[in-house]
């Protein structure tokens, strides 16, 4: 039988012990949630604080690509007068977010 409890897919009562069962797997799956990973301060030629298009070459996109994530508040900034800067450890946080798993 698979992780995921099939009887409250389907909608339909469950046995006493397929409840206690589906119960019992949730518990397990939520005692120890996955942890942040912590992500170590990054330099791009002793550089933190990213312009925007050093962040688009960063993430090898365009300019107007990282403005649009900001506007969509993707990805953290700070803003410094009238310009915007980005750290570089949110854009690899970001980076990380945006990777698609493999399954084997």
């Amino acid at each position: 039988m698979s992780n995921v409890c099939a009887w409250s897919k389907r909608g339909a009562a469950a046995p006493v012990a397929e409840r206690l069962w589906c119960a019992v797997s949730l518990q397990r799956r939520f005692q120890n949630p996955a942890q942040p990973t912590a992500v170590p301060i990054s330099t791009v030629n002793g550089q933190r604080l990213l312009t925007l298009k050093q962040a688009a070459v960063y993430i090898g996109s365009h300019l107007w690509a990282v403005r649009q994530m900001l506007r969509n508040r993707e990805i953290r900034y700070i803003k410094i007068g009238r310009s915007f800067v980005i750290d570089i450890a949110d854009l690899d946080r970001w980076i990380e977010r945006k990777k698609i798993g493999v399954v084997a």
